[in-house]
This record gives structure tokens, sequence and C-alpha cells, in this order.
């Protein structure tokens, strides 16, 4: 909107918020972690990036296809403590899987409609 990376923006808002704690008296651990609130309302906490925890795309496909793999094998305590603790996420990820679904699905008929 102000025509600045997110980079610059992200600098500003950590000054603004050591400034803020530092001003408060808070230490500057309390900022380790901070939050940001994103154009949709949602609060998130910002990540940092640390290169030996970012893994390659071939080891995080491995990781998917063991989880996959033993699904089958999980008892419907294991299974449904699993759904418990991650219910807000699947429930957003089925959102997008169905809007996504239904963009395909959408744009399938339209090519349909011009070919006919």
């Amino acid at each position: 909107m102000v025509g600045v990376s997110h980079h610059t923006v992200e600098d500003v808002r950590q000054e603004m918020e050591a400034s803020q704690s530092t001003a408060s008296g808070q230490s500057a651990q309390s900022t380790a972690s901070p939050k940001r609130v994103g154009a949709d309302g949602r609060t998130t906490r910002v990540k940092t990036k640390n290169k030996s925890t970012q893994r390659s795309a071939k080891t995080l496909k491995k990781q998917i296809d063991n989880f996959i793999a033993e699904w089958p094998n999980l008892n419907e305590n294991q299974k449904t403590a699993f759904v418990k603790e991650y219910k807000d996420e699947l429930a957003e990820l089925l959102e997008w899987v169905e809007a996504s679904g239904e963009e395909v699905e959408d744009e399938a008929a339209q090519r349909e409609g011009a070919v006919a």
C-alpha cells in the first residue's frame, strides 16, 4: 500500500515493538516472538528463519508419505487425538481443498461451455 517491501515493514515493526517494550519497562525477551496482525485481522507469530531447521522438499515429501503409510496402523484413540489436536488447522485445510476443487470444476465447466 505504501510502496515498501515487506522486509522494510517488518524492520519498522520490530523497532517500534522494541521501543514500546523499553518504554514500558519490559525486557527484550518479551518481544522474542512478536505477533503480527494481517489484513484479514488474524494474529500470527512472526516466524524466524533458521536454516538448520529448514528441510528439503524431498525430505518433507518423504515425511508425508511415511505419515500416510502409518495412518491405517493407528488405532481409533490415536486418530481421534490427532484430529482433536489439529482440528482447527484441518478445518481450514478442508475449506481450502473444497474451494480449490470448486474452482477446478468451474474452470472445467467453462472450458466445456467454450468448446460446445
